[in-house]
């Protein structure tokens, strides 16, 4: 029994510490859990968001949107996930790194769980809230610097002339005649001269 008392004890603790978000919502889209992490970063106390409606507590947090992933939990027993790249976040938080991150507010993924009672049905569901920022903002500052190399491949810096066409395709020609001629019968297509200056 002692033992059972003292390994609740430390399972309560880490869950309190753990640096991932844990809320447990009810049925009624009540606050059953609002752990440390939760605290931390919305600058709410769990006292405080205890039995209260989550969209009341978090009016950002779209309402039907998160509704409807919640319901679905509940309905089909199964889990559900967002991420970022498709929602950034779902309870927004500001960037708690703000000297050395460049985002403003806290990337998200997040994963929605069935929760059963003791007889057997779901009565709860648990909302896990990872911070994925640094994940994101380096994805995105990848993307950034491959749009620029795109950008950068269909520019030839010897070239003074290019010319686009709606297929992707390019034509690189010194001679603007050649260019313009090609031009002429394609509508569609994008002319750019560039005067290189010695």
């Amino acid at each position: 029994m002692q033992l059972e008392i003292s390994n609740m004890h430390w399972m309560m603790y880490i869950l309190q510490t753990i640096d991932v978000g844990i809320v447990v919502v009810d049925k009624n889209y009540k606050i059953c859990v609002w752990n440390g992490f939760m605290e931390n970063h919305s600058g709410m106390s769990a006292e405080h968001a205890h039995q209260k409606d989550i969209f009341t507590v978090y009016p950002d947090v779209s309402k039907e949107w998160l509704k409807h992933k919640i319901d679905s939990v509940f309905l089909l027993d199964n889990r559900a996930y967002t991420i970022w790249e498709e929602r950034p976040y779902v309870f927004k938080f500001k960037n708690y790194r703000p000297i050395t991150g460049t985002a403003d507010f806290m990337y998200q993924y997040t994963t929605l769980i069935p929760l059963k009672s003791i007889k057997g049905d779901i009565s709860h569901v648990g909302i896990i809230v990872y911070d994925v920022t640094d994940i994101a903002v380096n994805r995105l500052a990848l993307k950034e610097a491959n749009d620029i190399l795109a950008l950068n491949s269909i520019t030839d810096q010897m070239t003074p002339s290019f010319l686009i066409g709606g297929t992707g395709k390019r034509v690189c020609n010194r001679n603007i005649n050649v260019l313009f001629a090609l031009a002429i019968p394609y509508p569609s297509l994008c002319l750019i001269s560039i005067t290189l200056k010695k």
